[in-house]
């Protein structure tokens, strides 16, 4: 499962980091907002989690316009937040912006149950992420069948036509030679009329 955290307390980074990957988890490390937004615009399907401090740089804003630029790139990945008390509202808004869910700093003993819960549902939108893309798969083979299918169907039909439209020309030119036959024994018989018998 991939992490991206973000806090800019960086012996906190350094800790949890240590603590989560030795959970299993593989951690990306962001100590500023701007490092954190380079690694989600270049590479926002990386991540399974993300994990931002709200006050990030002095600015309390961070946490929130993180939030918001993840999930433009990355609409279904689960957010947690850490804050402070005083970060509470923060807090809310990024939860309205799409969050998962948020810890207080000073009970950072519930980030692993908070974890988690995010886990769970990392692993439920990857398990449908992969029955999505099973069915497009199936969808795409369905069409590509269909699709050879009536180039067969019309390839017969252009085989059948061009034996009919074959059938007709020499029909049509049966009916000429029938008809320039027809024409030549009349004026035979007239000028048999006019002159007479030899």
């Amino acid at each position: 499962m991939r992490i991206l955290f973000v806090d800019d307390d960086e012996p906190f980074l350094a800790a949890t980091k240590e603590l989560l990957e030795q959970g299993g988890y593989e951690v990306t490390a962001c100590s500023s907002e701007r490092q954190a937004l380079d690694v989600i615009r270049a590479r926002p399907e990386d991540f399974d989690i993300a994990l931002f401090d709200m006050l990030l740089d002095r600015s309390r804003d961070a946490g929130l316009r993180l939030t918001r630029e993840l999930i433009a790139h990355n609409p279904r990945i689960p957010i947690v937040v850490l804050t402070g008390y005083a970060n509470f509202e923060n807090a809310a808004e990024c939860m309205e912006a799409g969050a998962f869910s948020y810890i207080r700093k000073e009970h950072t003993e519930l980030l692993t149950p908070t974890l988690q819960r995010a886990i769970r549902r990392a692993v439920a939108l990857a398990e449908d992420k992969q029955r999505n893309l099973k069915d497009a798969q199936e969808i795409a083979e369905q069409t590509a069948a269909t699709r050879k299918r009536m180039a067969e169907i019309c390839a017969r039909w252009k085989s059948d036509l061009d034996e009919l439209e074959a059938m007709l020309e020499g029909l049509d030119q049966r009916a000429q030679w029938l008809a320039r036959r027809g024409a030549d024994q009349g004026a035979g018989a007239r000028r048999e009329d006019v002159h007479g018998p030899g």
